[in-house]
């Protein structure tokens, strides 16, 4: 045993050794330099919009939106990089190689060729082996881009396997935010990260999703905490990082037209160049948005990836607070819901105190992480013992599109939920990247608004209220006999979680017995 430890404890020495050769880290110059203290831009079409606003004569007041359909979702995005003057600042968990990917980089060159300064932060877990797809604007002028907590090694699954086993702690911990800032006016921020299948344009599945437009005094709120993560020690220029120069030499320019779009969806509409009519009720329509004073941003530090527990004025924090208070309702939309030991006591606590606490997660079948799924199946009967309402997103919704009025797309797609949003009392919501894990609570960073506004609180009930109807969703119950059973629209019940595969069952069973929930 002796023997096998110090061959255990040479193994990782050596592979130490490895790691700092490999290091991420190059010495080079960063294009895109400090961005200095961030203004509001002072001129350009946001900027006379919004101080010609009347609503904006409450100087607290900031404009918001809902975007839950993806071809609004990225409509808007595309029609506010056109409209950028100064700055274009871009937080991202993941930004994938494909027709949405590659779309949206080329709106973002074409605005650097015209002279805005922009900025791109995303985390390593989707830099690392993807340097190509960034390689052709990296060394842009007026173009920064920059990998937030770098791996040590940049290519390889089985080095990327080593090093979570030697690295653990500092890269288990990743950039869960997701923001888009134009001119520190505009903001969009929520659940969606940059890929095909949250915008209407996947495959096999696409997500259901939840983001928030904003206008005004919050939107610079979200710059001003970019710029705090664009500082910080862990967002590494990616010239620095080793492979990078390479990749970047043997990269070419930015293809935009070598992946074919799929017929009859709205990215042939939006294209590479403006349409010639203005979209109907966009980012420059005043009345497109909810105009109150009545919210805040919470965001988590950049400390919290370091692991160094400096997480006292977080998300989590300012959630635990509100559910103090809740007297009569509590509505959790999550698609990886695991809310552990603790989690389901103070659930339970609330029911038995009177409040309402209804839950809409994903079903087996419709989730993409059936690993995280097993951590909620453990905690099903708990929850249901406590009170809880359990509602489960099922796979064929998108087929079922009639049911919530359009707010699902593509109807041969397997739907997957991702939207992340709490209703609070029918007094006050929150939206942003937060799921409801131990992830999010403890490992990730993460961004979220509160919005304590009666109009904008109604369209997240609406949501919730579409979304749960049985023809969306199973409900989740216990039997006569005290089993789960599933629940749906024609009245049919099942007794095993409905549609879901072998093999998502196993790998979800696997989860509930491994001690793995803190990491879930």
């Amino acid at each position: 045993m002796r023997r096998a430890g110090v061959a255990v404890s040479g193994l990782i020495a050596v592979t130490m050794v490895v790691l700092t050769a490999c290091s991420p880290v190059r010495q080079m110059s960063d294009p895109a330099g400090n961005p200095g203290e961030r203004e509001p831009a002072a001129d350009g079409l946001l900027a006379a919009w919004l101080d010609g606003s009347p609503e904006t004569t409450n100087a607290d007041a900031s404009g918001f939106r809902l975007l839950v359909d993806g071809d609004a979702a990225l409509e808007w995005r595309v029609r506010s990089l056109r409209k950028a003057s100064e700055r274009i600042s871009v937080q991202y968990f993941m930004w994938r190689d494909d027709v949405v990917g590659r779309m949206l980089l080329a709106e973002l060159l074409a605005a650097a060729e015209r002279g805005v300064q922009v900025e791109i932060l995303i985390d390593d877990m989707h830099v690392r082996g993807n340097e190509a797809l960034l390689a052709p604007l990296a060394d842009h002028p007026n173009i920064g881009i920059r990998s937030f907590n770098p791996f040590h090694t940049r290519a390889g699954l089985l080095r990327m396997g080593i090093e979570f086993v030697v690295r653990s702690d500092p890269v288990n911990h990743r950039m869960h935010n997701k923001s888009w800032i134009v001119d520190d006016r505009l903001a969009i921020i929520g659940g969606r990260n940059i890929a095909d299948e949250y915008f209407n344009a996947g495959g096999a599945f696409n997500f259901t999703d939840l983001d928030l437009a904003i206008a005004g005094p919050l939107a610079f709120e979200v710059g001003q905490s970019f710029a705090e993560y664009w500082r910080s020690p862990a967002a590494v220029p990616v010239q620095k990082l080793a492979r990078f120069a390479g990749d970047a030499a043997q990269s070419g320019a930015l293809n935009t037209d070598g992946r074919e779009r799929p017929a009859g969806t709205h990215l042939t509409a939006v294209g590479p160049h403006p349409p010639a009519n203005p979209y109907e009720r966009g980012p420059l329509d005043r009345g497109a948005y909810v105009w109150t004073s009545a919210a805040e941003l919470v965001v988590d530090a950049p400390a919290k990836a370091y692991g160094d527990g400096r997480t006292e004025a977080g998300v989590v924090q300012a959630l635990a607070q509100r559910y103090a208070q809740v007297e009569e309702e509590l509505i959790l939309i999550s698609p990886y819901f695991v809310p552990g030991a603790e989690g389901v006591r103070m659930l339970g606590e609330l029911s038995r105190q009177g409040v309402d606490v209804g839950v809409l997660t994903n079903s087996l079948a419709a989730t993409d992480v059936a690993f995280a799924h097993g951590g909620y199946a453990r905690r099903r009967h708990a929850l249901l013992d406590g009170g809880v309402t359990l509602h489960e997103l099922r796979p064929t919704a998108w087929s079922r599109a009639a049911a919530v009025n359009g707010a699902f797309g593509n109807a041969g797609a397997r739907a997957s939920l991702h939207s992340k949003a709490q209703i609070l009392d029918d007094q006050e919501v929150f939206i942003g990247s937060f799921n409801i894990d131990p992830r999010s609570a403890n490992i990730n960073t993460e961004l979220g608004v509160f919005i304590a506004d009666a109009r904008i609180v109604g369209q997240v009930q609406a949501l919730y209220r579409a979304s749960t109807n049985p023809a969306l969703a199973y409900r989740v119950e216990r039997s006569d006999a005290g089993l789960l059973q599933w629940v749906d629209d024609t009245g049919e019940v099942h007794a095993l979680e409905p549609k879901a595969g072998f093999w998502r069952r196993i790998v979800a069973w696997v989860a509930r017995i491994l001690p793995v929930e803190s990491q879930l």
